[in-house]
């Protein structure tokens, strides 16, 4: 099992923005997302993984609006 408290390295973490989809740590698609918490143009939500037991934080920003038709 890892370790708890050890960050995500820099190399993980920028291949989970690219990617996404898996977990940041272990690598596993298990993952399960909380509701999105929206405040001004900037959301978030926290996501866990099933397989670590780890979990953080994705944040998201308004890039674009699409109408609806």
């Amino acid at each position: 099992m890892p370790d708890k408290t050890e960050a995500i390295s820099a190399e993980k973490k920028r291949s989970y923005l690219r990617h996404g989809g898996k977990c940041p740590y272990c690598g596993s698609e298990s993952i399960t997302g909380e509701s999105v918490d929206i405040e001004g143009t900037g959301a978030s939500q926290e996501v866990s993984c099933k397989e670590c037991g780890r979990s953080w934080r994705d944040v998201y920003r308004l890039v674009n609006v699409e109408e609806v038709v």
